[in-house]
């Protein structure tokens, strides 16, 4: 593997370790939580929408890489274990893909591996910070500790 999908790879690792705290910092009742008055996406479907869009592109590029990955349906969205899973699945079919794309070309993104791995982290990061703000207002927020831990980007988290 060479630098720059090492750092590839370290820069996914540290997004998926924020997506992980803000997980396991979401009390139960606060996945049900939503801002929306017309059935729009609670907390919890936030998340099944990421993983969801994870397998699409991935469907798209690499189906391969989807063995074993769950799919995860709008009421599984309330059921942190199923999100856990879920999500470290398709984070680790997003890190293979990162492993062994070594000439950085990708089917339906072409700026390539780079760019592909920049919307996900984008797009993502969009819902990490719906999500604070939606149990902000459901009076459900996050503790101090928990907000500060979705910032620190100084560390690579082991692979998992």
């Amino acid at each position: 593997m060479d630098l720059l999908q090492e750092q590839l790879l370290g820069a996914w690792r540290i997004h998926e370790s924020k997506t992980s705290s803000l997980i396991d910092a979401v009390k139960q009742a606060g996945l049900q939580c939503t801002l929306s008055t017309r059935g729009g996406r609670t907390v919890g479907q936030q998340l099944v929408h990421v993983h969801a869009v994870r397998i699409s592109m991935l469907e798209n590029m690499r189906k391969d890489l989807l063995e074993g990955v769950p799919k995860l349906g709008r009421a599984q969205g309330h059921d942190k274990k199923l999100l856990r899973k879920g999500l470290r699945a398709s984070g680790k079919a997003v890190e293979k893909l990162i492993r062994t794309t070594p000439d950085g070309k990708v089917k339906l993104f072409k700026g390539g591996l780079v760019t592909f791995v920049a919307y996900l982290i984008a797009h993502e990061s969009h819902h990490r910070g719906g999500i604070v703000l939606t149990l902000k207002q459901c009076k459900h927020p996050l503790s101090k500790d928990d907000y500060w831990k979705l910032w620190g980007w100084s560390k690579v988290p082991p692979a998992r």
